[in-house]
């Protein structure tokens, strides 16, 4: 959503990967910052899909105001799919471990090599090595 796709010819089908994605958190840009997609004033106005889809959302519930609410709706729920506490599930166990890595390197300094512990496995459910 963060590109701006060329409508005038289709791209290669095998540039688009929705099943081999990564979790990849929220969408931020070089600082760090969170971007959001905002609504602009005209399809030929907007700088990436995101806000050509904010254009249609809002031209949606202009000339058929009884979906309003239906825009609305979809908008919220993108917004917490991208910005909710659940993006940073897989996060969590993920620092957790690094900090409990941290910490125990710290505090009992060792030559004896050892193997990094990895998160869980959200299928497994137990530790991998």
């Amino acid at each position: 959503m963060g590109y701006l796709t060329e409508l005038d010819q289709l791209p290669d089908y095998d540039q688009i990967s929705f099943y081999n994605s990564a979790t990849q958190g929220a969408p931020v840009d070089g600082d760090g910052k969170p971007i959001f997609y905002h609504e602009p004033k005209s399809w030929d106005a907007a700088q990436n899909d995101g806000e050509r889809w904010r254009f249609s959302l809002a031209q949606a519930a202009e000339n058929d105001p009884a979906r309003r609410n239906e825009a609305r709706y979809q908008l919220a729920e993108f917004l917490h799919n991208q910005f909710g506490v659940q993006t940073m599930a897989y996060y969590g166990t993920f620092l957790a471990v690094c900090k409990m890595q941290t910490e125990k390197q710290a505090a009992k300094p060792s030559t004896t090599p050892t193997l990094p512990m990895q998160p869980i496995d959200p299928v497994l459910g137990s530790w991998r090595r």
